[in-house]
């Protein structure tokens, strides 16, 4: 007799407000940024970049969950912060951005209080392969540490920029 009580109340309710699947709509794909100048895309928005970096199997030092954050200063145009987070460890200096070609930048500068390989080049560009841009990277390129006194660098990371660092404002809006 309960069972039929509730049978009757859930037909009941199921008749008094039908069931609506509430799909939303997919988001609109997210612009194709391949080709476009990477100081432009660096700068937009005015929030930092958070440059994930994957160590090259040929360097020795370990490097767990190392990224670095890059904050373009508004009032020099060739500048920008570099903040490098390693674990609970921080380091942060200003350096240059230096544009190579169209789609292209380096960024060049040094660590105060690091003893070895304080000297870095960080190297980025917006051509990247179908499959990068297919895994959400809008930008790659890798990073060299180093002493600029005696020019002996070492590619030592591989370096992505994902596509949703740029476009979180498109993102919301979906």
């Amino acid at each position: 007799m309960c069972e039929d009580k509730e049978e009757a109340r859930s037909e009941a309710g199921a008749a008094a407000s039908p069931r609506r699947l509430c799909w939303s709509r997919p988001p609109p794909p997210l612009p194709d940024t391949r080709g476009l100048c990477c100081a432009k895309l660096l700068r937009k928005n005015g929030k930092p970049k958070k440059v994930l970096m994957f160590p090259e199997e040929g360097w020795a030092r370990s490097a767990s969950s190392s990224y670095w954050t890059l904050q373009p200063s508004w009032w020099r145009r060739s500048r920008c912060k570099v903040v490098e987070v390693a674990g609970t460890r921080r380091h942060s200096t200003h350096a240059r951005m230096v544009i190579s070609g169209a789609n292209a930048v380096y960024i060049v500068g040094t660590f105060k209080h690091m003893g070895t390989d304080a000297d870095f080049k960080l190297y980025l560009t917006t051509n990247v392969t179908q499959a990068d841009f297919n895994m959400g990277y809008t930008m790659t390129g890798t990073l060299e540490r180093g002493s600029r006194s005696s020019n002996t660098f070492q590619m030592t990371h591989f370096a992505v920029l994902r596509r949703c660092d740029h476009d979180t404002h498109h993102l919301k809006n979906a």
